[in-house]
C-alpha cells in the first residue's frame, strides 16, 4: 500500500517574530502620532481658553475704567488701583445731584469705591513648568522666579470697610516675585511694568496726575500634560477724571 505524503502549512519562527516587530513598530507610530496629536489639542484647547478668560477680564476692567475717576494708586508697585464710577444714588433716573454735579460712588452707593488689586497665590521657577527654552520677560535667562497670582474687584465703603470680593482672572497672572508685571530694559537691567500705570494724554507716566491707565498683566494655564501656556494682555483706558 502506497501513502501518499502531505505538506502542512503555516508560519516558521522567524516570520512570526518579522510579523511581531512590524505590529510593534507600527502600534508604536500610531500612539505617537496619537499623543502628539492629543497634546496639541489640550494646548490649543487650552490657548482657546486662556484668550476668552483674559480678554473677558480686561474687557471688564476697561469698560469700568472708561467711566471711572481715579482715587488712589499704588505708585510703588503698581499693584491696586481705586476709583469710582457714576451712581444714580438719589434713584431720579440720572448720575446727577442737586446741584448738578456727578454722583461719584459703587454699587449705587456714593462715597464707595472700586479697588483692582492683584493677589499673590505662589512662585514657580520657568524651568520646572515645561517651559524650558522660553524666556519670558526676554533679559537671557529662561530660569527666572516668578510668582503666581490673580487680579480681583474689591468692594469697600465710604468708610474703607471691605464690602465685597470677586475673583476677575479664574487663570493665574504671571509676574515677578517683586510683585511687578513685564516691561524694558532700562540701563541694562530689566524694569518691569506694573499691573497698573498712569499715563498722561500724551503716554508719559504720571502716578499722581495721569488721567490714562495702561493695564498689563500675563495670564497663565497648564495643560493636563503639564505643558505651560502664557498670553500678554495690554490696554490703555482713558478714565474720566
Amino acid at each position: 500500500m502506497r501513502h501518499s505524503k502531505t505538506r502542512r502549512s503555516g508560519f516558521t519562527l522567524i516570520e512570526i517574530m518579522i510579523v511581531v516587530i512590524v505590529l510593534t513598530l507600527l502600534f508604536l507610530t500610531v500612539m505617537g502620532t496619537f499623543t502628539a496629536g492629543q497634546a496639541a489639542c489640550s494646548i490649543g484647547n487650552a490657548n482657546l481658553n486662556l484668550q476668552m478668560t483674559s480678554t473677558r477680564c480686561m474687557s471688564e476692567m476697561t469698560r469700568r475704567l472708561r467711566a471711572a475717576r481715579i482715587l488712589q494708586y499704588d505708585d510703588v508697585t503698581g499693584m491696586w488701583l481705586d476709583f469710582q464710577v457714576p451712581v444714580d444714588h438719589d434713584g431720579d433716573g440720572d448720575i446727577l445731584d442737586d446741584d448738578n454735579l456727578v454722583e461719584w460712588g459703587a454699587e449705587r452707593n456714593v462715597g464707595w469705591y472700586y479697588r483692582y488689586a492683584y493677589v499673590k497665590r505662589g512662585e514657580f521657577d520657568e524651568s520646572d513648568q515645561g517651559v524650558d527654552g522660553v524666556d519670558l520677560n526676554r533679559d537671557g535667562d529662561t530660569g527666572d522666579d516668578w510668582s503666581l497670582g490673580s487680579i480681583v474687584e474689591q468692594l469697600y465703603s465710604d468708610t474703607g470697610i471691605l464690602m465685597r470680593t470677586r475673583w476677575l482672572s479664574p487663570s493665574c497672572v504671571v509676574t515677578t516675585p517683586e510683585g511687578w508685571g513685564f516691561g524694558g530694559d532700562v540701563n541694562g537691567d530689566w524694569a518691569p511694568d506694573p499691573l497698573f500705570t498712569r499715563l498722561t494724554r500724551e503716554g508719559n507716566t504720571d502716578p499722581t496726575a495721569g488721567t490714562n491707565v495702561r493695564v498689563s498683566f500675563f495670564s497663565f494655564r497648564q495643560t493636563p500634560q503639564q505643558r505651560t501656556v502664557f498670553r500678554r494682555c495690554t490696554s490703555i483706558v482713558a478714565t474720566v477724571e
